[in-house]
C-alpha cells in the first residue's frame, strides 16, 4: 500500500509540473541597470530599485527608469561583492517617509555592513541617519548579507555576512560577522534582545546559536542554556530551547547542556 501510494504521488507530480511550469510568463519590465540588487514598491506605483554600483534609482510604473539617480544617497565602499545593497520602506512610510538601506562601508582593508535611513522627498533623501555599522571592520570585499525585514512588533532585522575568510566566526556571539540582527527603527537595541545583558555578546543579536562558544569558554557559553536569566521568557529564547530539545539535535547542543549541568552542580 505504502509503495503504491509513493508511485500515486509521484505520477501525480510528473504530470503536474509541466502544467505549472505553464502558468509563468516572463516579461522585461524595464532594462538599463547596472546590477539591481533590491527593490522596494512606493505607494504611488513607483518602484525603488538599488543598484549594487552605489545608486538608487526611481522606476516609472510603465517601467522607464528615471535619468537621475535619487540624490542624497551615502558613499559606499564599491568592489566585487561590496556596494549598494538593499531598500526598504518603513511600516509606516506613508505617514513618516523614512526607508532604509544597507550598503557595504570603510576601505578594502577595513569594512563591513552599515544600515543608514532617510526620508524620500521630492525624489531626494533628507535626514539621513547612520543606524548601525556592523563589528568588527575586515579586509576583503565579499559576503555582506544585508537584507531587511520588518517583524510584526515593528522592529527589524538585518542579514549580516561572514566576509568569507571569517566564516568561523559565524558562531561568536561576540561579534557580528555571519548573524542576524535586530534593531528598533531609530537603531537603538530592543531591551527584549535575549543577550542585551549577557556579559560579552553583541546585544543587538537576537538569539544564542546552540552550537556556538566564545572563545576561551566552554561550549555552553553561547547555547541555550548560557543566556541571561532575564532573557529566558523572550520569544527568540524560547527558539532556541525548543531547538536544543530535538530528538535529533546536534552533537554540540547535547555537550552544551552537559557542561552546563556540570557547571551548576
Amino acid at each position: 500500500m505504502l509503495r503504491s501510494t509513493r508511485a500515486l504521488l509521484f505520477g501525480a507530480l510528473l504530470v503536474s509540473t509541466p502544467l505549472q511550469a505553464l502558468d509563468y510568463r516572463i516579461e522585461t519590465f524595464s532594462e538599463g541597470l547596472e546590477n539591481p540588487w533590491a527593490m522596494a514598491f512606493l505607494p504611488d506605483g513607483r518602484l525603488l530599485v538599488t543598484e549594487r554600483v552605489g545608486r538608487l534609482r526611481i522606476i516609472e510604473a510603465d517601467g522607464s527608469v528615471d535619468p537621475e539617480p535619487v540624490a542624497g544617497l551615502p558613499e559606499a565602499f564599491i568592489a566585487a561583492q561590496a556596494g549598494l545593497m538593499e531598500v526598504a520602506l518603513d511600516p509606516d512610510y506613508s505617514d513618516n517617509r523614512w526607508l532604509y538601506l544597507s550598503y557595504a562601508h570603510g576601505s578594502l582593508e577595513a569594512n563591513n555592513t552599515r544600515l543608514a535611513r532617510a526620508r524620500l522627498v521630492d525624489d531626494e533623501l533628507h535626514d539621513f541617519e547612520v543606524l548601525f555599522t556592523a563589528q568588527p571592520l575586515k579586509a576583503g570585499a565579499a559576503h555582506y548579507g544585508g537584507r531587511i525585514a520588518f517583524l510584526a512588533d515593528k522592529t527589524l532585522v538585518l542579514t549580516l555576512g561572514d566576509g568569507f575568510d571569517w566564516r568561523e566566526e559565524a558562531q561568536n556571539p561576540a561579534n557580528h560577522l555571519g548573524k542576524i540582527v535586530r534593531l528598533n527603527r531609530d537603531g537603538s537595541v530592543p531591551q527584549d534582545n535575549p543577550l542585551v545583558e549577557q556579559g560579552g555578546a553583541a546585544p543587538e543579536i537576537p538569539a544564542a546559536s546552540p552550537t556556538s562558544s566564545r572563545p576561551g569558554t566552554s561550549a555552553g557559553s553561547g547555547s541555550c542554556s548560557a543566556t541571561s536569566t532575564s532573557a529566558r521568557t523572550s520569544p527568540a529564547r524560547r527558539g532556541c530551547e525548543r531547538a536544543c530539545r530535538r530528538p535529533t539535535r546536534s552533537r554540540a547542543c547535547r555537550r552544551a547542556g552537559t557542561s552546563a549541568r556540570r557547571s551548576s552542580r
